[in-house]
């Protein structure tokens, strides 16, 4: 990943429209290494933040209900509350690492603070619900997500002025590839430690303080790059003017709903698969152990996308972002149907086991396709004036949909419990189940409101279709795999 970054680097600078850029070609070099260095520290924190840890620390030792389960979860969402704050400050100042510096250390040191809560906090019992202990947790991570959020709403901004257009799809990519690599090892690491201690609230809270200190590395290295204070609109932007004048623009409201329904789809599965599998074979739940939903739910998924992110940034470059975003999201549209059509009372659970393992190759194969072009968006598509106020608003559409999507879970999963035993046809439906299916119509919907709908500034080649974009992703995807083989390849022609 790295050497591939260092060979093309020269290359791709030179192609530079200086006239476009705010840094010099020099000053993009010497950025680059902490702007991908630092990317393996955010990754570790955000695993651990919002991840297989969190949910299960939540679930198997705090013994959350699914109503406190879905609040704390949403408070990743919540905490975009802050990103107003910090963008006014942003947008009035014209520069972003006085405020990012402080507040996201802050914001980020408070997962440090619940593993310290929990050392002094006595061990919670198989059948305790310690529900002073939830609240402190719940309110420390609303918090963190809230200041963090204050510091890190300038970020975008500053790495668009950054990052040329000519090779942002591409450098994301390798970026992103970076960040699942360190995913993929905290995902593997953190709960085999977690089991081998047996949900101990000593290894909870090693994990959570090791999660703090990485959030905080990763703002100290990205305190070596260089900010050029933009200018500033005279008169100066009022909160009034940050909140309103994004929705003058025709293309900003339509891709602002797309991005509001999508995440809602996405929030309806999210992380309510990890409670369908972990219950119980009475709640016709999968009643999986940790680490197989661990494999099933998170590295088989970050292992693909290892492969294909570098492969979706590059398609971005090459049929642009409307296309690819498309493609993605109608991947997605299915695999929550895949999840909830068969139940373990009918069909075996090994068979289940390994159709699950299809749908998270496919799944993992495709996300990078429904996330990297948002990020692509906000940094080269949206226009430059007030840009900070455009990725704002359209962060705050994103979270505002995975909010609704989280919070309808913890109230639906509540509501099916009652019902569906009173109806006998279904009595192997577990409470999951039906809100998987409405995840598939939601994020079907999105996905029709985006191709009929929605124009983008770069119109797409008509030429390009969904079936063009899947071939060259997966096509790419299985010349990397061979690459990766190849000196195996060798070494047995040598051996025969």
């Amino acid at each position: 990943m790295g050497f591939e970054l260092d060979c093309n680097r020269d290359n791709t600078l030179n192609n530079i429209e200086e006239k476009n850029e705010k840094y010099e070609k020099n000053d993009v070099r010497n950025a680059i290494n902490p702007f991908m260095v630092s990317m393996i520290f955010v990754a570790i924190f955000t695993i651990i933040a919002t991840g297989a840890v969190t949910a299960t620390f939540l679930t198997k030792y705090l013994h959350t209900t699914d109503k406190e389960y879905a609040i704390i979860m949403s408070c990743v969402q919540i905490g975009i509350i802050g990103t107003f704050i910090g963008t006014y400050i942003v947008a009035r100042s014209g520069k972003t690492k006085p405020i990012m510096i402080p507040m996201t250390i802050l914001g980020r040191s408070l997962y440090a603070i619940i593993g310290i809560l929990l050392l002094i906090t006595p061990s919670v019992g198989d059948k305790n619900h310690p529900t002073m202990l939830i609240y402190l947790v719940g309110i420390l991570i609303l918090l963190a997500w809230i200041i963090n959020n204050i510091g890190a709403s300038g970020w975008s901004t500053w790495m668009a002025d950054l990052i040329p257009k000519s090779i942002a799809g591409s450098l994301f990519g390798i970026r992103a590839r970076l960040s699942f690599v360190m995913q993929l090892v905290v995902g593997l690491s953190a709960p085999f430690m977690i089991s081998c201690f047996h949900h101990s609230r000593y290894i909870y809270a090693i994990v959570f303080i090791f999660c703090g200190l990485c959030g905080v590395l990763d703002i100290i290295i990205h305190s070596r790059i260089r900010e050029v204070k933009r200018e500033v609109e005279k008169p100066l932007p009022t909160v009034f003017n940050l909140i309103t004048i994004p929705w003058h623009d025709q293309f900003f409201r339509k891709i602002s709903l797309y991005l509001f329904v999508s995440n809602i789809g996405l929030a309806l599965m999210g992380v309510f698969v990890w409670r369908f599998c972990y219950a119980p074979l009475s709640e016709n739940g999968l009643s999986m152990d940790f680490n197989v939903a661990n494999l099933i739910v998170s590295i088989i998924p970050l292992l693909c996308m290892v492969v294909t992110s570098p492969i979706w940034g590059r398609a971005i470059d090459r049929f642009g972002a409307k296309i690819v975003m498309m493609t993605a999201i109608f991947s997605h549209t299915f695999i929550p149907l895949a999840w909830s059509i068969f139940s373990v009372h009918h069909v075996d659970r090994t068979l289940i086991f390994i159709w699950l393992i299809i749908v998270a190759v496919f799944s993992g194969c495709t996300w990078s396709g429904v996330d990297q072009p948002i990020v692509y968006m906000q940094m080269k598509i949206f226009p430059n004036k007030l840009k900070v106020a455009y990725i704002t608003l359209s962060a705050l559409c994103v979270s505002a949909g995975a909010f609704l999507g989280v919070m309808a879970c913890g109230y639906l999963t509540s509501f099916f419990s009652l019902m569906l035993p009173r109806i006998p046809s279904l009595w192997w439906v577990s409470e999951y189940q039906p809100l998987f299916l409405l995840a598939t119509i939601v994020r079907f919907g999105s996905f029709v409101y985006l191709k009929t709908s929605v124009k983008f500034p770069v119109p797409t080649n008509k030429d390009v279709t969904i079936v063009t974009v899947y071939k060259y992703v997966f096509y790419n995807a299985c010349r990397t795999i061979s690459y990766w083989f190849e000196p195996i390849k060798r070494l047995n022609k040598q051996k025969n």
